[in-house]
């Protein structure tokens, strides 16, 4: 048996942390959690028609963004076959400062859903669960990045 975290076989830590798929077995873990009060997450969404427009502010947007401000940006397919492009967030801090920080987000374009609003943190887990509803055959491909310089939308 070995122990992997931060101090103690980091290669192995790196690799539970997401380093690559099918890694190892895990039996069990030790975190630290701290309390979380209502976040304020949702989804602005997009006609896909705007794609390019969305994704240059997103960009840009998401340059400036405080640290409690964690955004994606994705491509979806809508129950009713509209497909979207939307960008989702969750802001973990206080509620007044995450509107003002949402504002130039909320306030951009023309957007045909804004679904922002305070939630429990276990609700924002759920959230796309639509999306994703067993026996769809969705294809997911994803990439986190810290900036996107060079990219062009």
């Amino acid at each position: 048996m070995v122990t992997a975290s931060a101090r103690e076989n980091d290669d192995l830590f790196w690799g539970v942390r997401g380093g690559s798929g099918n890694f190892g077995v895990v039996t069990s873990f030790e975190y630290q959690l701290h309390p979380l009060g209502p976040v304020l997450a949702g989804l602005v969404a997009y006609p896909i028609s705007q794609a390019p427009q969305v994704l240059r502010f997103f960009r840009e947007y998401g340059a400036s963004c405080p640290d409690e401000l964690g955004l994606m940006a994705a491509m979806l397919t809508l129950p009713d076959g509209n497909t979207v492009v939307g960008i989702a967030g969750c802001y973990s801090g206080d509620l007044d400062a995450g509107e003002a920080a949402l504002r130039p987000l909320r306030s951009f374009g023309s957007p045909v859903a804004d679904l922002f609003r305070p939630m429990p943190y276990t609700e924002v887990q759920k959230m796309l669960d639509w999306w994703a509803a067993p026996q769809q055959q969705h294809y997911w491909n994803s990439s986190f990045m810290r900036e996107m310089d060079g990219c062009r939308a």
